[in-house]
């Protein structure tokens, strides 16, 4: 399922003209993605969680 959900996207993409495509991968997921064509970069990945404001609280995002 995952394989054709994934292969779907991509072609999806393809006819809109993206040629870029980057995924955070799990470790179980990463043999998948790696048949599909993706490869690992030498870009490490960050995140930034900012504290979003609603009415009286604060949600983490």
């Amino acid at each position: 399922m995952a394989r054709a959900c994934m292969t779907a996207l991509i072609g999806w993409y393809a006819t809109r003209g993206v040629s870029v495509v980057e995924l955070s991968a799990s470790r179980d997921g990463e043999p998948l993605y790696a048949d599909l064509g993706f490869r690992c970069t030498d870009y490490p990945a960050m995140r930034l969680s900012v504290p979003v404001e609603r009415g009286d609280f604060t949600v983490e995002s």
